[in-house]
């Protein structure tokens, strides 16, 4: 039983793949004869009979194995050659009837120009001699036109109406050249009058300039339009007045003509859609309008919102208003051409990922941005220590923050950094409660200096500083008892946070000249104590009654020695 069922599958193993690849090898030639079959079974297209460029009309049938288009060809061979012959009369041409042949031909002297047969006349939903005679009319009233069409006067009428296009042509260009002069110089004109710049976030986005150069731009690519349009529709036009190029002018202008009612008809079909966008449009316009109303009223402090500050007004409409946008642009999308075609539906998708890929960091930026707005941390114009970085706010965005230090240099901060770091700011104190500003420097001076005496003197030094203010007082505090000095912390109140690099500067003079005038060495001295010599290191007035310094006293071997001998 196991021989049995291992023969099995080596015969299973061996026959499979000769069938799958019998498989594979059939079905594509089953899948082609199929395909032919189904396309052998499908009519022919309609073909149609041109004379001198235009239409007569259209062959729908196959004929002995001939197909409409082989037949319109030969037709219209025979058509031309006859039309050709200046000899033939168009009034000549018969319709003879073959009753055997079930055919109704259109002849001239004998040759037959169109064969007509009943298969003709049922696509044609017709009568096969009604046919013959209808075509036998139209082929002759079509001679007639060719050879019209080649007659002297009629060649001197098209000369003629050719030079009115080209002259028509040279004065449009000319006007063209005129108006991109005026228009140049207008623009110049206008620029920062009726030009201005363009505003984006409460930012400059675009100078009057730029928005002058994009003006200009625009009017070129418009003027370039314009020119091939009528460069074209002439050339057509031209080549339309005579008849040796008529053809070559009637398909370039049936190009053209095709294209603007194309044109022309998606736009009447889209004109719903594009009341719904305008609808979109204006109803944004006016929202945004209100809501700017609103939040400028609270900024001036006429509207109170309870927990809102006003500082909050203008950072907090540009959000607002951004949402609004992209809350009316997802609306109007549906409403956008092509918005549901795939390739513009795939487009949409790859710029979405692309933004959300590679923009993590900007985004990081932007929400420690809107962080930093409604935590208050800082505003424009304050003077603010950002890290190891002090200066000025010159700039807040909502992805950076710009610094001007004392020393004039612009430091750019990116928000996140800002938001991760710690942010000291010296103007906030004076901007919201109204109190000065503390600014204090320390000095450490020796035990043997009165403290009172220089509390006196480091207070006398700041009053006589630039820029201190003289009420409150200035203060001191001792910050410290050190080994071998006192850290005295002096104390004064300024509202000019800005001014603190200059204030710290004339401090520290007016200590030095204070400290001199009163003989106080400013020193951190360093004691080394040998109390059998040394006086008291504390003021004489704290010295008890009676208390002499002792003399330093030195000994040698030599003394040991004598005073051991006596």
């Amino acid at each position: 039983m196991s021989n049995r069922t291992s023969w099995q599958r080596r015969l299973w193993v061996r026959v499979m793949p000769i069938a799958l690849g019998l498989m594979l090898t059939v079905s594509p030639m089953l899948a082609t004869s199929w395909a032919q079959t189904n396309s052998s079974s499908a009519p022919p297209p309609a073909a149609p009979v041109m004379l001198d460029g235009r239409e007569l009309f259209k062959v729908q049938v196959s004929v002995g194995g001939y197909p409409p288009r082989t037949r319109a060809l030969a037709t219209a061979r025979r058509i031309r050659a006859v039309a050709q012959d200046p000899n033939v009369d168009p009034a000549l041409l018969s319709v003879a009837h073959d009753d055997l042949a079930e055919t109704s031909n259109v002849t001239y002297d004998g040759d037959v120009l169109v064969y007509v047969t009943d298969a003709d006349a049922e696509a044609a939903s017709g009568n096969r001699r009604a046919l013959a005679y209808r075509l036998q009319q139209l082929i002759a009233d079509a001679i007639v036109t060719y050879r019209a069409a080649r007659q002297p006067d009629q060649v001197l009428r098209g000369t003629l109406y050719a030079l009115l296009v080209l002259l028509g042509t040279v004065l449009f260009l000319w006007l063209i050249v005129k108006t991109s002069g005026w228009v140049q110089r207008s623009l110049q004109r206008w620029k920062g009058r009726y030009i201005s710049a363009v505003h984006f976030l409460g930012n400059e986005f675009l100078s009057a300039e730029r928005v002058t150069d994009a003006i200009w731009e625009i009017f070129k690519l418009i003027r370039l339009g314009l020119l091939l349009i009528v460069l074209y529709v002439s050339w057509s036009q031209m080549l339309r007045s005579f008849p040796w190029t008529r053809p070559a002018g009637e398909r370039l202008f049936d190009y053209i003509e095709r294209a603007a009612l194309t044109l022309g008809n998606h736009f009447v079909e889209y004109l719903p859609n594009l009341f719904f966008i305008a609808l979109i449009a204006i109803a944004t316009h006016y929202l945004l309008r209100i809501i700017r109303f609103l939040f400028t009223e609270i900024a001036r402090n006429r509207v109170n919102v309870p927990g809102f500050f006003p500082q909050w007004a203008n950072p907090t409409y540009n959000i607002v208003r951004v949402l609004v946008v992209l809350f009316a642009i997802t609306m109007a999308f549906p409403y956008l051409p092509g918005s549901e075609s795939p390739a513009f539906q795939g487009l949409s998708i790859f710029v979405g990922a692309l933004f959300t890929l590679g923009s993590s960091g900007a985004i990081a930026n932007l929400v420690a941005g809107i962080v930093l707005i409604y935590s208050r941390a800082y505003e424009q114009g304050d003077r603010v220590k950002i890290s190891d970085a002090i200066g000025d706010v010159i700039d807040k965005s909502l992805m950076v923050t710009r610094l001007r230090t004392p020393k004039n240099v612009i430091i750019t901060i990116p928000n996140l950094m800002v938001l991760s770091s710690h942010i000291v700011n010296y103007s906030a104190s004076i901007a919201e409660t109204q109190e000065p500003l503390i600014v204090h420097t320390t000095i450490t001076l020796g035990y043997d200096v009165p403290w009172r005496q220089v509390h006196e003197v480091l207070i006398k030094a700041a009053s006589k500083t630039d820029k201190i203010l003289p009420t409150p007082p200035p203060f001191v505090l001792q910050t410290s008892l050190d080994d071998f000095y006192v850290s005295y912390e002096l104390n004064a109140y300024t509202d000019h946070p800005k001014s603190m690099s200059r204030i710290f500067s004339e401090l520290h003079q007016n200590l030095q000249d204070a400290c001199n005038e009163n003989n106080i060495e400013i020193l951190s001295p360093h004691y080394g104590a040998m109390r059998d010599g040394n006086e008291l290191a504390v003021p004489a007035k704290y010295w008890p009654p009676g208390y002499e310094p002792t003399r330093f006293r030195l000994e040698t071997e030599g003394d040991r020695s004598n005073a051991a001998q006596s």
